[in-house]
């Protein structure tokens, strides 16, 4: 449990964050066409090899989520998975594989415990040394099925995750219906109040424990779904918002989870030519170095207005 702890401390150290490049299938062929790149592949292992080169990911990334096999994927006579972990980068993989239909009409169940242990230990075997599960998050306020099968199933993960030696990093409020910013609000605490009890129920330590999610903008943290988070909480990873910036008295460290935002930018500059590969790396760490410096404040992100997490407003709790 040492090790995990210290990986949880590692990959919630700020101001660096997690970067995302896991993008599925279907939508890096989507943005592949929007680059006017063929949607093949081959083309898009050839980005994320252009993104796992960039020296912006050993200068602001904690950690990286890979897809899984990428993990092996070659990348300078190595794999993906250990030039990463030579250049100080903690390696993750998203575990759950989608949704499945729930009780209701509109509910659904993040699926992916069959077999789960297995994958985890081969993810650790090729060097990932954190995890990632995707809770669905419904609106509806009668859907206490849906929200307790839910819970429970990302409780299970979790505790099979630290089981098997990796951290586990909980995604709640990333798969939620769009609607009324207070129904949304409200969905999300009860969800995370739900995740941290099943957390609890199955005995996961909450200290080797990150959660991702997202913040509303409220500016007290006592008016904020996170609030329900506990104190002995490992950390908390934040999607990058508009004008919503943390709460500064949490009590848990801070730091941002981004993807598609940063990514996109590097791919449209890279654009399939070799020797536009320095471009792309430019635009991907201009885009985190917005995220990672303290000066920044908060700053345009193609057409949107990303918050900054930083030392100074996302206070670390104690060790």
């Amino acid at each position: 449990m040492d090790a995990l702890l210290r990986c949880t401390r590692q990959i919630t150290a700020a101001p660096k964050g997690i970067v995302a490049i896991d993008t599925p299938a279907a939508a890096i062929a989507t943005r592949l066409r929007s680059a006017g790149l063929a949607p093949t592949d081959p083309m898009a292992r050839e980005f994320r090899r252009v993104l796992v080169r960039s020296a912006a990911l050993a200068r602001f990334a904690s950690g990286v989520v890979l897809r899984p096999d990428d993990l092996d994927l070659p990348v300078d006579g190595t794999t993906a998975t250990e030039f990463l972990w030579r250049s100080g980068v903690v390696v993750g993989v998203r575990v759950d594989t989608g949704l499945e239909r729930g009780l209701g009409p509109e509910d659904r169940v993040t699926s992916g415990l069959d077999g789960l242990a297995d994958r985890l230990r081969s993810a650790r075997d090729a060097g990932a040394r954190f995890a990632l599960w995707s809770v669905w998050t419904g609106l509806a306020p009668d859907g206490l099925s849906s929200l307790t099968v839910n819970s429970q199933a990302a409780a299970r993960f979790a505790r099979t995750c630290q089981t098997a030696g990796l951290v586990p990093v909980v995604r709640v409020g990333a798969r939620m219906p769009d609607g009324p910013q207070r129904a949304r609000s409200a969905a999300l605490g009860a969800a995370l109040l739900s995740v941290v009890g099943h957390l609890e129920d199955l005995e996961a330590d909450l200290a080797a424990t990150v959660v991702n999610t997202v913040h509303t903008g409220v500016r007290a943290f006592a008016d904020s779904p996170l609030a329900v988070l506990p104190a002995h909480l490992g950390g908390v990873a934040l999607n990058v918002a508009p004008g919503a910036p943390p709460p500064p008295d949490a009590p848990w460290p801070i730091v941002f989870y981004v993807g598609r935002e940063v990514t996109l930018p590097a791919l449209l500059a890279w654009g399939g030519r070799p020797s536009s590969v320095p471009a792309a790396a430019d635009a991907l760490a201009a885009r985190l170095e917005r995220l990672a410096d303290p000066r920044s404040g908060t700053e345009p992100v193609g057409a949107a207005t990303i918050t900054v997490l930083t030392p100074r407003n996302a206070r670390r709790g104690p060790e």
